[in-house]
């Protein structure tokens, strides 16, 4: 098959956007499908360009016989012919979607994209970058099969992964995409999944434009329907700290959530961040009841008047400055350090939070307790 990638290219730079599939007669369809097993190489060849420039009408016919011919060198030719006509199909519809000619609702996945995000050319150019980076995803989501689309996701989210790891670069387009499709209600949001995400979300070709890029406020709309879909840690984590760090107001729900059943340390520590940055005054019994969780969230060593010291930061630590911070209320009038208590975009910051004896802490307790006497 020497032409076929060929043959892709050109087609996807040449097709005339949305012209009108020809009425093909469905029985010359199945004869051209045959003769892609033809023992002559030339007739395949034949057969697979008329099959190219019959397109669309022949999707149902090609499409049968990727799942019913035994012949091994037609369902290949016939798959591969598939893909061709897919994008060439892809590429036409886009390019009128972006310019405004066509309204959009054949492209999988842009109704409830348009209810998020409205319908502007922002969104639309985003909503194509989207669907050119994960074609494969928003087919599967058309077709209505859940746990093949779950499936293609959790294998995309790694794919993306891997190639960070390595250095390439993950365009904006494929994370986005990869967000929308999690965040669809239908679509089963794995803990690995889920946490990868999380992950891609702090790379430079992602969070750069959510630093007051022109695409920002969908993205933290796709950001957030992710955020109250993850349900285990250390997923949820991650998402809060993503939240924070990107002033997204729907952590609080998140919080309040986990903050409502046993979190672990680690959401317990974020989810109290996301109090003190975006909840309010009736918030603040939630935090107080925290105030007595002993668990440790980290030890570090820190030298303090020429002697290294071991300071202890434990949950209860930061449940008070949390409340203290949310009455309004000088921290260091309790125990705690004068400077660094300050972080850029998680209002507290945790590293320098903590104390490095008992007694300091049995002390910070009982200034906290008896503040409002």
């Amino acid at each position: 098959m020497k032409s076929l990638l060929s043959i892709l290219v050109l087609l996807c730079v040449t097709t005339n956007s949305l012209a009108q599939p020809k009425r093909v007669d469905a029985e010359k369809i199945k004869a051209l499908i045959q003769d892609l097993g033809a023992g002559q190489f030339a007739l395949r060849e034949r057969a697979t360009e008329r099959l190219l420039k019959i397109g669309v009408a022949g999707l149902k016919e090609l499409e049968s016989a990727t799942k019913e011919f035994s012949d091994k060198e037609i369902k290949l030719r016939a798959s591969r012919i598939l893909q061709i006509i897919r994008a060439r199909d892809l590429v036409a519809k886009l390019k009128s979607f972006r310019a405004g000619k066509l309204s959009g609702d054949e492209l999988a996945g842009w109704k409830p994209f348009r209810k998020l995000a409205g319908d502007s050319p922002r969104s639309r150019r985003l909503f194509v970058q989207m669907q050119e980076a994960q074609p494969i995803l928003f087919r599967l989501l058309r077709d209505g099969n859940a746990r093949k689309t779950q499936e293609e996701l959790d294998r995309a989210a790694a794919r993306a992964s891997t190639r960070s790891q390595f250095g390439d670069t993950v365009a904006m387009g494929r994370v986005a995409a990869l967000l929308f499709i999690a965040g669809e209600p239908k679509i089963k949001l794995d803990t690995t999944t889920s946490l990868v995400l999380s992950n891609l979300c702090f790379l430079p070709s992602f969070s750069s434009t959510l630093e007051g890029g022109p695409k920002e406020s969908i993205l933290r709309q796709l950001i957030s329907r992710v955020l109250l879909r993850s349900t285990s840690d250390p997923a949820n984590s991650y998402w809060l700290m993503v939240a924070l760090d990107n002033n997204i107001p729907s952590a609080l729900k998140s919080a309040l959530r986990i903050l409502g059943r046993k979190p672990t340390v680690g959401s317990s520590q974020y989810a109290l961040l996301a109090l003190a940055k975006f909840g309010k005054r009736e918030h603040i019994k939630v935090a107080e009841k925290f105030a007595k969780d002993a668990r440790r969230i980290r030890r570090r060593s820190v030298r303090i008047n020429g002697k290294l010291q071991i300071v202890e930061t434990q949950i209860l630590d930061l449940a008070m400055a949390v409340v203290l911070h949310m009455e309004k209320r000088d921290l260091t009038k309790f125990g705690y350090g004068k400077t660094g208590l300050r972080h850029t975009t998680r209002v507290l910051d945790v590293n320098a939070i903590g104390f490095d004896s008992k007694q300091l802490r049995q002390r910070a307790l009982a200034l906290f307790a008896s503040r409002k006497k």
